[in-house]
């Protein structure tokens, strides 16, 4: 089993100093993963901002609760606390510049959650997408939390990312979850979501407290805060800056009621991709719960190789599910799945009783991997390895994927990306030639055939042919970033094109170029 039970029982400083201690590797390797997936030009010159919003962090702490924590965890792990907070200011800084630098809208989590009422009671199931395939599902970590004077808590996350609450319980019995939202204001002034979460949780004793203290406060950028009372009461809230947006549900009167990264309130333009994306897995999940059978929630939610030929969706799992995770509030029980690679149905399920704190159980053996979930872990390690500029293995790996792969849509859909990778790195002409005759042949899925567009017009500007697309073949939030590579001069197209970044669990490619 590899889920364990971290106690810090009594002063929460001093528990993450002598934590730190034993997770300063666990630390360095997922920072070490980090920057590589930000490795970039690009990159690298916002680094000077990251580092100085969290120097500004480090001045304005005024040893706030959550700033005394990172620091101890930092200090234990014998770095810098500035390290540490640089590290989180990442992914602030990524929710708002990930549309100017792509790679940084990578490191975002994304993620599926479910709240429910069956006859077995109130719960709340969660699939966590991470781009830490490899190290986050090895290692993860239930950290369970009990200051004096303060409601315990229960947070789910990995070894050496302890004070991220992504997701977790409360002892009023309230589950909680953090959810990315695609926003477009950067709240200079504002505090780090991980910090307002953290000491919301800690300061609260119920559902009213804690609705009642994030109206208090500011963030950086969107985010949101779903929560879940054993009541059946849930409470969604998306914080923007000053401006907190809320919604209240029910259980008992409407389930489930399924979450994804789609904003309460809709902005303006920028991030339609994104949202279809989210809304094909939102509605992925509706239709599988609707037919679903007597089978654990974890198995139905990371079923990827449930396709339908027609009307085709993805799943409501990804490439980069990481963690599966369902909690029971009525009966307190806390179910989670174990694997390696992007989680799958086969894969094993571990279970924890919130009673006792103790060792968990496995309540289902994993099963052997079928094709195509075989097939779906390769493809996670081909994003993963390339993420770490291990292009020789990714590339490898998504071959394999692709001869493993029993579906007809997603042996297309891997092609495409064998494609892409041969586009970027490979330089015969003739080689080319011959790939831009079998792209011209593909049948993707509505959700990449404006990427397939995109991909015959460079391949055509690259190989000087009569152009065959135009702008107009393409939605409206392609046009600009169409024209931008048609009518640019072929040394900016070329370093361009370098440039060029798949993110297969997203079905999409980045273009850091695009603004």
């Amino acid at each position: 089993m590899k889920t364990v039970i971290v106690p810090l029982i009594g002063d929460p400083v001093e528990n993450l100093y002598q934590l730190g201690m034993r997770e300063k590797d666990s630390f360095l390797k997922i920072e070490s993963r980090v920057m590589k997936l930000l490795s970039t030009n690009a990159i690298l010159r916002t680094g000077q901002d990251i580092i100085s919003r969290a120097r500004i962090l480090m001045k304005k702490k005024e040893d706030s609760f959550f700033d005394k924590c990172v620091t101890a965890y930092a200090e234990g792990m014998g770095i810098d606390p500035v390290r540490y907070f640089s590290f989180l200011s990442l992914f602030e800084v990524a929710a708002h510049y990930g549309q100017v630098y792509p790679e940084l809208k990578s490191i975002l989590p994304g993620c599926t959650s479910v709240f429910a009422k069956s006859k077995d009671g109130i719960t709340h199931s969660r699939l966590l997408d991470f781009p830490l395939i490899g190290i986050f599902e090895e290692s993860p970590r239930l950290y369970f939390w009990q200051q004096e004077g303060k409601l315990p808590l229960l947070n789910y996350s990995s070894e050496g990312l302890a004070p991220l609450f992504l997701q977790g319980l409360h002892g009023s019995g309230l589950s909680f979850a953090l959810h990315h939202k695609p926003g477009k204001t950067y709240h200079r002034d504002g505090q780090s979501i991980f910090k307002i979460t953290f000491e919301t949780l800690f300061e609260s004793q119920n559902l009213a407290e804690v609705k009642r203290e994030m109206k208090k406060k500011v963030s950086m950028t969107k985010w949101s805060l779903l929560l879940l009372e054993k009541t059946g009461v849930v409470q969604a809230m998306d914080l923007d800056g000053p401006a907190l947006n809320s919604e209240s549900y029910n259980v008992n009167e409407t389930s489930p009621l399924i979450f994804t990264n789609i904003p309460l309130q809709q902005d303006a333009g920028g991030f339609e991709n994104f949202i279809k994306f989210s809304e094909a897995r939102q509605n992925w999940m509706k239709e599988k719960l609707l037919h679903a059978k007597n089978e654990h929630i974890l198995d139905l939610m990371t079923d990827v190789e449930d396709q339908k030929a027609k009307k085709w969706l993805h799943p409501a799992a990804t490439l980069s599910t990481v963690g599966a995770y369902h909690v029971n509030l009525t009966s307190g029980l806390l179910d989670l799945k174990e694997g390696s690679g992007a989680m799958v149905k086969s894969d094993e399920i571990v279970q924890f009783s919130l009673g006792d704190n103790g060792e968990g159980k496995v309540v289902k053996k994993a099963h052997a991997l079928r094709p195509f979930e075989e097939a779906w872990k390769r493809a996670s390690y081909a994003q993963s390895a390339f993420d770490q500029g291990e292009y020789d293995i990714a590339y490898h790996e998504l071959q394999m994927a692709h001869a493993l792969m029993p579906n007809s849509m997603w042996k297309e859909i891997i092609r495409f990306y064998l494609y892409l990778w041969d586009f970027k790195f490979v330089s015969n002409s003739k080689e080319i030639a011959l790939i831009y005759k079998k792209v011209k042949k593909m049948n993707l899925p509505e959700s990449l055939k404006d990427q397939w567009i995109l991909l015959i017009m460079r391949l055509e500007k690259r190989l000087e042919l009569a152009p065959t697309v135009t702008s107009n073949d393409v939605q409206d939030s392609y046009r600009e970033l169409f024209q931008q590579e048609k009518l640019a001069p072929k040394p900016v197209f070329a370093t361009w094109m370098k440039l060029l970044y798949p993110r297969l669990e997203l079905l999409d490619v980045f273009s850091p170029h695009s603004k």
